[in-house]
């Protein structure tokens, strides 16, 4: 599921950086390997300037 939403978000576009928010809930691991098995470049941060200084931002969670 999240190898299928990570393409919908970013399409074909390529960007530099991804960041995904760790907000310390959920497996947000799962989402930075989803990124990482696409090629695209990611981070697990909850730091302000990698978040501001990333082309994208992920903020994951759990739908309804």
């Amino acid at each position: 599921m999240a190898v299928y939403l990570a393409r919908r978000v970013l399409s074909k576009q390529q960007f530099k950086m991804v960041a995904i928010i760790d907000y310390n809930a959920g497996n947000i691991t799962s989402v930075k390997n989803a990124f990482d098995r696409l090629g695209y470049n990611s981070i697990i941060t909850s730091r302000h300037d990698e978040i501001m200084n990333a082309d994208k931002v992920i903020f994951p969670g759990v739908g309804q």
